[in-house]
């Protein structure tokens, strides 16, 4: 694709999304995130977000197992 084209899946990728991450649902500057197997792009998100998955080596099973840490500890946190 020449700069045009991206430009316009972007734009498509950006409307489908309301402007939001995929992940956070907030409103911040978005990125295009991609699996590093492929190439594919999988949709925008927040640089955290994206960031954030990629420190979790993109592993499913390693979200959740973060995300079952964080619930262990959340009554304590508050």
């Amino acid at each position: 694709l020449d700069n045009q084209g991206v430009r316009k899946r972007l734009r498509v990728f950006s409307e489908a999304q309301s402007g939001l991450c995929l992940i956070c649902r907030q409103e911040h500057p978005l990125v295009i995130d991609h699996c590093h197997g492929t190439g594919r792009v999988r949709g925008l998100l927040c640089k955290k977000c994206n960031a954030g998955l990629g420190m979790l080596q993109d592993s499913p099973e390693v979200l959740e197992n973060a995300a079952a840490y964080l619930r262990l500890f959340k009554d304590l946190d508050q």
